[in-house]
């Protein structure tokens, strides 16, 4: 019988360790809203390894947040009012991560003017029955000064906001980029948007907390290749547009008229507003938790240290 060298077994043992100890790929569910094709854009450009993480993408927020929730995958790009929901159905997650602020991109549009509308015994307007849904409609009666009850709502679908509007289904409807531009084309009318609502809407990297340890690098690594995407966006914008819209089939001119409503935090500025006990984002989020449950959208709500500081100030330490 002919035994093995010595060596040949010592490299097998290393092999088969280092085998082990290396992690799979971190998984992370995202829907196709432009906010979150920096990630996209980086695995194209090959600043975030497809080896490292494997981007899962959906039809929508609510296929991201059942995935989250069933344990499929490791994180999911959701708004921050969807991580707080996945809270109060069980879920253990963090966001560690602040992709855009709503900066006009989502909207409150009308067939016609408010003086019309207001002199209706009736307004029907169409809101897609999630969390931002609820929290757009309350922040424009907030604005509006309007009485609620004079509004009756008509729970529609993102994938069928152009449909739903050219059919008439409704005197008013709360949509987003660049499918409000879209409208407004064709004669909606801009009656607010989230440049006066004081920075309602944030999108963020939602983290499962069981696998944060596990994923740590590859965690960092995504965060890392997101802010690259973001300084290749802020810093060639004329190519950035032309690869974004590539990616998503939509023309430059919509891909500059979604980015024209967001603001797009550097790292700087996603510490300056994650950081802190409490940091102003997690303050926020207690507020908007609460606001979430007073619309009835929540029977209760777990917002305590939800929002983890430790990845965007461990990269910023490292630059």
């Amino acid at each position: 019988m002919q035994h093995k060298p010595g060596w040949f077994l010592a490299l097998t043992v290393m092999f088969l360790m280092t085998a082990c100890s290396q992690e799979r790929p971190l998984t992370v569910a995202m829907h196709p809203w432009l906010g979150y094709q920096s990630m996209p854009l980086a695995q194209q450009e090959g600043w975030i390894s497809r080896d490292r993480v494997t981007l899962i993408h959906t039809k929508s927020s609510t296929f991201s947040m059942q995935k989250m929730s069933s344990g499929e995958v490791d994180a999911a790009a959701l708004t921050l009012d969807e991580a707080i929901q996945l809270r109060s159905q069980g879920a253990d997650v963090s966001v560690i991560l602040i992709f855009d602020i709503s900066s006009g991109a989502d909207v409150v549009l009308a067939r016609f003017e408010m003086e019309k509308l207001i002199a209706q015994s009736e307004i029907t307007i169409g809101i897609e029955s999630n969390a931002l849904g609820t929290l757009m409609f309350a922040k424009f009666i907030e604005i509006s000064g309007l009485d609620r009850s004079k509004f009756r709502i008509i729970n529609v679908t993102a994938d069928q906001h152009e449909s739903f509007w050219n059919q008439k289904g409704a005197d008013m409807l709360i949509t987003y980029e660049p499918m409000a531009s879209a409208l407004i084309k064709k004669g909606a009318i801009r009656v607010t948007d989230t440049r006066s609502m004081a920075d309602a809407v944030f999108d963020v990297l939602v983290v499962r907390n069981d696998v944060m340890k596990s994923m740590d690098s590859a965690l960092l690594h995504l965060l890392q290749g997101h802010f690259k995407a973001l300084q290749h966006i802020h810093g060639n914008r004329n190519d950035a547009y032309y690869r974004l819209a590539a990616l998503t089939g939509m023309s430059k001119t919509e891909v500059s008229e979604f980015y024209n409503g967001m603001i797009l935090p550097n790292l700087d500025y996603n510490v300056e507003l994650a950081a802190g006990s409490p940091g102003r984002l997690q303050d926020y989020s207690e507020r908007l938790g609460q606001l979430l449950k007073r619309e009835g959208f929540l029977v209760s709500h777990d917002t305590s240290g939800l929002v983890k500081s430790e990845y965007l100030t461990r990269l910023m330490r490292r630059e």
